[in-house]
C-alpha cells in the first residue's frame, strides 16, 4: 500500500533513525502548506523542530532530557544537501528538486 506525504511525515517522526526527508519547494506556497503541516504533525509526536542554517550544523548538541530534535534547512544546493544528509541525527530538507536530481 502506498502511503500519502502526511503518513510518510508520521511515520518519520516516530522512526527512531537520524535519517532525512527531502520535500521539494515547488513553490511558496507549497512550503508554507508544509512547514505549517510539520509543527502540527510534530506537536502530536511530542517532537521539537527546528530550522537551522547549513553553516551551524556541525554545532548541535545532545538534549539533557532526551527530546527528539530534528532540523529543517531550506538549501538548493546540492554539495549542502550531501553534507546535511551524511549527519547523524534526523532532519528535513526543503529543496527545488530539480537542481537535487
Amino acid at each position: 500500500m502506498k502511503k500519502n506525504n502526511i503518513e510518510i511525515i508520521k511515520d518519520f517522526f516516530l522512526s527512531k533513525n537520524n535519517g532525512t526527508l527531502l520535500i521539494n519547494y515547488v513553490s511558496e506556497e507549497i512550503s508554507c502548506f508544509y512547514e505549517v503541516l510539520l509543527k502540527k504533525l510534530s506537536v502530536e509526536a511530542k517532537v521539537i523542530i527546528e530550522n537551522k542554517e547549513h553553516t551551524n550544523i556541525k554545532a548541535l548538541s545532545d538534549d539533557l532530557f532526551g527530546t527528539r530534535k530534528f532540523y529543517i534547512y531550506f538549501t538548493t544546493s546540492s554539495k549542502q544537501i550531501e553534507e546535511i544528509g551524511n549527519l547523524k541525527f534526523p532532519k528535513i530538507i526543503f529543496t527545488d528538486y530539480k537542481n537535487y536530481k
